[in-house]
C-alpha cells in the first residue's frame, strides 16, 4: 500500500488489517500481483454469492429450491448495492459475507460464531464494528420483546448475548480510531468528510438539494429496499424487520452531509453496507418453520426486496455487463506491463497526471493517489501538467477531453492497450 499511499501508512486511510491476509498469502502466488488483486475479488463476490444462494434454498422443498434460489441470486447479483460495488474493487466489499454469517449464527442461536464474524468484519474498517453492532442492538431489542411474554428464558438470552456483542463492536471501534489517532496520521475525516476548521461549512441547501436529487433518480435500488422493509414491518408488525434499515440510516446520513460528493450519494463501492438489507427477510425466517404462516411472508417480501434492488437499470444496463463480466485478456498482456515499466520515465518529463483506472492498474508507479488522480486537478493548476496518462473511455475521459483544451498537447496511443499519453507540446520562438 505504501506505493498507493506515497509514503503514508494505510492505516493513516483506515485501520484495515484484514488485509494482512491477502497480502501473506500473495508471498505464496507465483503468477504476478495483479492476477492475485483479480483472484482475491473473484473470491469475494463468489463467496458473497454462493452465501446468498444457500441461504435463500433453505427457505423453501427441494422440487422448486434450486430455482427459486437461482433466480434470487441472480437479482442479488445484479442489484444496484452489489452490482455497483464491482465497478470499482474495494475492501470493503467483504464486509457483506461477514455480516450475512454474522446476522446468520446469530439467528441461530450461535453466538460464539456470530462474534468471531463480528470480529472479523470489525478488521476491515474502522467503523464497521458501529455499523453492524447498531443494527445487531435494535435487533436483538425487538426479539426480547417480542420473546418477553411466551418466551422470557430466550428473550434473556437474547439481550444478555445482544449485550455483550454491542459492547464489543463499541470497544473495538473506539479502540480502533484511538490507534489511528495516537499512532497514525488520519487525514480522510479532514479531508473529505467534515474539515476540523469549519466541519459545516461545505453544507448549503443547494448542495443537498443537488445530492438528494442524484439519489432519489440515479439510486433507487438503493432507496426502495429501505421502503419495502419498512412498509412490509407496518404491515406484519414485526419490529425485527425495521432493525437493517434504521441502523443503517446513520451511516447514509454521514456521508449525505460530508464535504465528499463520491461519498455523499453513495457511488461505486460504499453502499456495501445495504448489500445486507437485501438478504435481511430471508435471514428473520430462519427462525421460523418451514411450513408456518410467518415465513411465508418473509419469504414474499423478499422477493420484493430483490426486485426492488433492480430499479436502476437505464439503457446502457446490458453495455455495462458485457464489460463487467466478459473477460478483458488485453488487462494482463505483455504490452501493460511494459508500459508499467517505463512509467518512471514518463515522470521525468514533467508534472503527471493518471486517470483512476491508471491509478488502479499501476499504484506503484506514482506519488499519493490525492498528488495523482485527474479528478482532484483543480481548474487552475491544469496549465502546469505537462502529461495526462488515461484509460479510454473511463470514467475520467470527458474530464481529460476538457483538460486537453486548455493547451496544445501530442497524444499517443499506447500499442496493443487502451492507454493514451497528452504530453505538452513545447512551444519554440523562432
Amino acid at each position: 500500500m505504501a506505493g498507493a499511499l506515497g509514503d503514508a501508512s494505510f492505516y493513516d486511510t483506515h485501520v484495515s488489517p484484514i488485509h494482512y491476509l491477502p497480502v501473506l498469502f500473495s508471498y505464496f502466488w507465483p503468477f504476478g500481483w495483479l492476477s492475485w488483486y483479480a483472484l482475491v475479488y473473484a473470491l469475494v463476490f463468489a463467496a458473497l454469492v454462493i452465501a446468498c444462494y444457500l441461504l435463500l434454498a433453505r427457505q423453501t422443498s427441494k422440487p422448486v429450491a434450486i430455482m427459486l434460489a437461482t433466480i434470487g441470486t441472480l437479482l442479488f447479483f445484479f442489484s444496484q448495492s452489489v452490482f455497483q460495488g464491482a465497478w470499482e474493487m474495494h475492501m470493503e466489499f467483504i464486509s457483506p459475507l461477514l455480516a450475512l454469517l454474522m446476522f446468520w449464527h446469530w439467528q441461530q442461536r450461535r453466538y460464539r460464531l456470530a462474534l468471531l464474524w463480528l470480529l472479523l468484519n470489525a478488521a476491515v474498517r474502522e467503523d464497521i464494528a458501529a455499523i453492524n453492532g447498531l443494527i445487531l442492538a435494535l435487533l436483538a431489542a425487538a426479539q426480547w420483546l417480542q420473546a418477553s411474554v411466551d418466551y422470557p428464558v430466550l428473550a434473556r438470552e437474547r439481550l444478555r448475548w445482544g449485550l455483550i456483542l454491542v459492547a464489543v463492536s463499541l470497544v473495538y471501534t473506539v479502540a480502533a480510531f484511538a490507534v489511528q489517532k495516537l499512532f497514525f496520521h488520519p487525514f480522510v475525516m479532514d479531508m473529505l468528510y467534515f474539515p476540523k476548521h469549519d466541519p459545516f461549512g461545505h453544507i448549503s441547501l443547494q448542495l443537498l438539494a443537488s445530492r438528494a436529487s442524484v439519489i432519489f433518480s440515479s439510486r433507487m435500488g438503493l432507496w426502495l429496499p429501505i421502503l419495502v422493509l419498512i412498509a412490509g414491518a407496518a404491515i406484519l408488525r414485526d419490529a425485527q424487520l425495521l432493525a437493517a434499515p434504521l441502523g443503517i440510516l446513520p451511516y447514509w446520513l454521514l456521508f449525505f452531509f460530508a464535504k465528499f460528493e463520491g461519498g455523499a450519494i453513495l457511488d461505486t463501492y460504499r453502499p456495501f453496507v445495504l448489500v445486507i438489507l437485501l438478504l435481511w427477510p430471508a435471514l428473520m425466517a430462519l427462525n421460523e418453520s418451514r411450513a408456518s404462516r410467518r415465513r411465508h411472508q418473509y419469504m414474499w417480501l423478499q422477493a420484493l426486496v430483490l426486485i426492488s434492488g433492480m430499479f436502476y437499470i437505464d439503457h446502457d444496463f446490458f453495455s455495462i455487463v458485457k464489460a463487467r463480466l466478459w473477460p478483458q485478456p488485453l488487462a494482463y498482456s505483455d504490452q501493460y506491463q511494459r508500459f508499467a515499466e517505463k512509467l518512471p520515465l514518463l515522470r521525468q518529463l514533467g508534472t503527471l497526471r493518471a486517470s483512476h483506472g491508471v491509478l488502479a492498474l499501476y499504484p506503484y508507479q506514482f506519488p499519493a493517489w490525492y498528488l495523482s488522480d485527474i479528478a482532484d486537478l483543480k481548474a487552475a493548476e491544469a496549465g502546469s501538467v505537462d502529461i495526462f496518462v488515461w484509460f479510454e473511455n473511463d470514467r475520467d475521459q470527458q474530464l481529460v477531453d476538457a483538460l486537453l483544451k486548455q493547451g496544445k498537447f501530442d497524444l499517443d496511443p499506447v500499442p496493443g492497450t487502451r492507454i493514451h499519453v497528452a504530453q505538452r507540446r513545447i512551444e519554440y520562438e523562432p
